[in-house]
């Protein structure tokens, strides 16, 4: 069983794409690399055993080249995990590490513009306390703000009003409450 069939075997979310040549990663004169992924949390939710098979796979270097890169996409889960003594080898294998952190304030105004704006409106829907509200509330982070987005521009629906004010947000929180 070669490598491409041991990993997609360990998980049904790997897959294989190229990289830049710059990355000093190769495979049959190819640049190559695995993306890690399984699902929704990315790698955050691989099993113990196959984050050690990733492991032990960058062991693997020829002619004193690297043969393979792992590029570890996950949610905030897979840094704690990484964390955990079990993976410290894998840890410390790690070249390049960056966390997306939610959105600044000035930035909420750009997405939901354009994310309106791929749903066809052009128009302004949220008024400034309600962005200043969605904002506070989904602390910045996309998913979140899409979520209560819907629910706010639901509820603003509703009412048949025009524009999303900071009532139609705070009933969306409330309708989102567990």
């Amino acid at each position: 069983m070669d490598m491409d069939e041991r990993l997609r075997a360990a998980s049904p979310g790997l897959r294989a794409f190229p990289v830049p040549a710059r990355a000093g990663c190769r495979r049959r004169g190819r640049p190559v690399a695995w993306r890690v992924s399984a699902g929704r949390g990315g790698a955050s939710h691989l099993r113990n055993d196959v984050l050690e098979d990733l492991r032990l796979l960058t062991n693997f270097a020829m002619d004193a080249e690297q043969r393979l890169c792992l590029i570890l996409v996950g949610l905030t889960e897979l840094r704690r995990r990484l964390a955990m003594a079990m993976h410290e080898s894998l840890a410390q294998r790690l070249v390049v590490r960056h966390h997306l952190t939610g959105l600044d304030r000035d930035e909420v105004d750009a997405y939901l513009t354009h994310r309106l704006r791929l749903a066809g409106c052009e128009l302004p829907l949220f008024e400034p306390p309600a962005v200043e509200a969605l904002f506070q509330s989904a602390r910045g982070l996309p998913r979140q703000i899409n979520r209560i987005a819907h629910y706010a521009l639901s509820a603003a629906a509703l009412a048949e009003a025009k524009t999303v004010n900071a009532e139609h947000l705070q009933h969306a929180l409330e309708e989102l409450q567990p």
